[in-house]
């Protein structure tokens, strides 16, 4: 039972290893299997970055207008993960915007520069994220919790779904995505869905329901272009899903204002 607890303690810390730059501990007998289970614990370590960034958004608003504090609150949850997942997204724009193969599409992924669909792409997400996240007003913060926890669900079930089709010589989060059990996606399930408490119920199933849609859409695409996923092609889809979120939850917001 020790053993267990510990074992699951080394894959959470791995897990905010690989997806932020918040310093863990160092891990003494390291096993591939920590590397391969830490996935189930990507939404935990979402409820941590957006617990820094509300944070930083409520000390900036006491000072500052809510537009600099929301800003400021953006950049804490960059410098938070090391921008892990906006390079995944620019990677990604990159890759199927200029690609025309899959080889083509993988060799660009694994270019460290960003060229023009990458920059305009990047441009475009943050933009919206913070447009979005400007109107919803006073159920911000719960939103952005929100918005960081629950779409990280679709990246693990991807990874579940799909198979990894980078060269595993190259790709640097090869022992991440091995084989992903069932016990990691229920566990990664439960953190994930328990962040819908912190919403009002009547907006859990068209959320839900969008959730899936982004997620089915998402996967027939990648599946034509390139018959699986890779890391960027993981973080891309958050992007996604956590965008997808905000405007679904504003539309639905407005919604009720208006009926």
């Amino acid at each position: 039972m020790i053993k267990k607890i510990h074992d699951e303690l080394v894959c959470f810390a791995v897990s905010v290893m690989f997806y932020s730059r918040i310093p863990m501990p160092r891990i003494k007998n390291y096993k591939d299997d920590y590397a391969r289970n830490s996935i189930r614990y990507f939404p935990l370590v979402g409820y941590i970055v957006s617990l820094i960034s509300v944070f930083v958004f409520y000390l900036c608003n006491l000072v500052f207008s809510i537009e600099l504090a929301l800003l400021f609150s953006m950049i804490s949850m960059i410098l938070t993960t090391g921008a892990f997942h906006e390079d995944s997204f620019a990677d990604f724009c990159d890759a199927f915007g200029g690609g025309y193969t899959k080889e083509k599409i993988l060799d660009i992924m694994k270019d460290s520069t960003n060229g023009t669909y990458g920059t305009v792409g990047l441009i475009a997400l943050l933009s919206c994220k913070f447009l979005l996240l400007r109107e919803i007003g006073q159920d911000l913060i719960f939103v952005i919790i929100v918005g960081n926890v629950l779409p990280r669900i679709n990246s693990v079930f991807l990874s579940k779904s799909l198979t990894y089709v980078s060269k595993k010589e190259t790709a640097k989060s090869t022992a991440i995505v091995k084989t992903i059990g069932v016990d990691s996606v229920v566990i990664a399930s439960l953190i994930a869905y328990s962040s819908l408490l912190l919403i009002d119920y009547k907006y859990i199933i068209p959320i839900l329901v969008t959730q899936f849609i982004s997620f089915f859409l998402f996967q027939s695409y990648v599946k034509k272009k390139i018959g699986g996923y890779t890391g960027d092609v993981l973080g891309a889809l958050f992007q996604i899903s956590e965008l997808m979120f905000y405007l679904i939850y504003l539309v639905l917001k407005n919604a009720d204002l208006f009926s």
